[in-house]
């Protein structure tokens, strides 16, 4: 027999194995995470790309007035929630002199477009928290309502600033008397610039079927037999039973603050709204800032409906007959969904009378039309009296926008809204 030695390795073969591994798997992975840089900043310079068409095309012929404006026109036409960077630690920025967005590095440098630009004529997008502050950056769009006081307190400390808070308000406890903030709501923490308003109570709190005496009494005033609730911003769902006469003076729905008046039944009160801003509803839920049930009579005067992010302004559902709604001087900025802004849906009920003057449309953004129905839902306003008049419609809203699906049973509604159109 034969003895047959086995030789294995050493350990310097071993140990050279495992250095050759060793690089090949750090130039695998610096690959890669390069790879991955490449690509997120790929992603970041074609969002920037789409954004500064959608505002090229959207500024002829009226360019815009504000930075909000352009944010506003964006949300429109579906960048909601899209503004974070996909490079970590990069910003997005707006200049209104040029007109364009802007991607700002880690280092706050301008990388694209490849353009020279100061930092300071440029304005950031502020999401009320540390990382959407850039050093040099003094001009802000909120975002969001900014109630972070350590944020705020760390990053505004010292310094002049500029807050355009889009119709978004400021309620933070350190006041910097460097900063003004306008177009929205200051209840603390800024100088009301022009445009803002300083008179408002924030309030957080959903009305449900336990406490709605609490709501009359702690936020109402009995006027005439009307409880009129006055100068507040609502954040949460504010939902009313009872046969109450209920009205809204200068208040600002905000969120999740969409409105509903009683359910199913029959025998509800009036509502009414006037002077008031509807924001940015519908953040984390598909809802309409304005839900019509039963045989209410309803009347919104003077109000703004901005930003209104998963559905429309009205969802009028009567579950009984007798329905009246009037719409006036309101002003619509589109949605970032295809609802309708107002939507017309059968709760076993109809609309006796719907009446709209003085009305601006200003875009519909995502909006499938301004009037609509629920799919065969056309019966709700079979015997609706209508009254359009003196309404005006941006022209980038075409005919065939103005009312979803027009056939034999819409023909009239059609023709009324065109008839109302100065």
């Amino acid at each position: 027999m034969f003895n047959k030695s086995k030789k294995g390795f050493t350990l310097v073969e071993l140990l050279v194995v495992i250095a050759i591994l060793a690089i090949l798997t750090t130039v695998s992975i610096v690959g890669y995470t390069t790879f991955i840089a490449k690509a997120q900043l790929s992603n970041d310079q074609a969002f920037i790309t789409q954004a500064n068409l959608t505002l090229q095309a959207a500024a002829i012929p009226n360019p815009f007035q504000s930075a909000s404006q352009a944010i506003n026109e964006l949300n429109r036409n579906g960048f909601a929630g899209k503004y974070n960077t996909y490079s970590s630690g990069f910003h997005y920025a707006y200049s209104l002199e040029n007109n364009k967005m802007y991607l700002i590095d880690n280092h706050n440098a301008i990388i694209f477009p490849a353009e020279q630009v100061e930092l300071s004529t440029l304005w950031g997008l502020y999401n009320d928290n540390r990382t959407s502050y850039v050093d040099g950056i003094t001009k802000y769009v909120a975002m969001a309502n900014i109630t972070n006081d350590a944020h705020f307190n760390e990053v505004f400390a010292s310094g002049a600033h500029t807050i355009d808070l889009n119709g978004c308000f400021i309620d933070v406890d350190a006041t910097n008397a460097q900063i003004t903030a306008s177009n929205g709501i200051v209840i603390s923490g800024a100088t009301a610039g022009e445009g803002a308003n300083s008179n408002y109570t924030l309030i957080d709190y959903a009305i449900n079927a336990g406490n709605y005496p609490d709501f009359y009494n702690q936020y109402a005033t009995l006027e005439n037999g009307t409880y009129v609730v006055e100068g507040m911003i609502f954040t949460k769902f504010v939902h009313i039973h009872g046969s109450a006469d209920v009205k809204f003076v200068d208040c600002i729905f905000y969120d999740e603050a969409r409105f509903q008046y009683g359910d199913s039944g029959s025998g509800y009160g009036s509502f009414a709204f006037d002077n008031c801003k509807f924001i940015n509803i519908g953040t984390n839920s598909e809802i309409w800032a304005i839900t019509v049930l039963s045989n209410q009579k309803v009347s919104v005067k003077n109000c703004t409906f901005t930003g209104l992010r998963t559905r429309g302004a009205f969802n009028v559902q009567p579950c009984v007959d007798g329905a009246e709604v009037e719409i006036i001087g309101c002003t619509f900025d589109g949605t970032a969904n295809d609802y309708p802004l107002i939507r017309f849906v059968s709760g076993d009920g109809s609309v006796k009378s719907f009446a709209m003057k003085d009305c601006t449309f200003l875009g519909l953004g995502k909006a499938a039309s301004i009037l609509g129905y629920r799919t065969a839902d056309t019966t709700v306003t079979a015997s609706t009296t209508w009254s359009f008049s003196n309404n005006k419609v941006a022209s980038s809203i075409t005919t065939d926008m103005y009312v979803g699906e027009v056939s034999t049973a819409t023909q009239g509604l059609y023709d009324a809204f065109v008839a109302g159109i100065k």
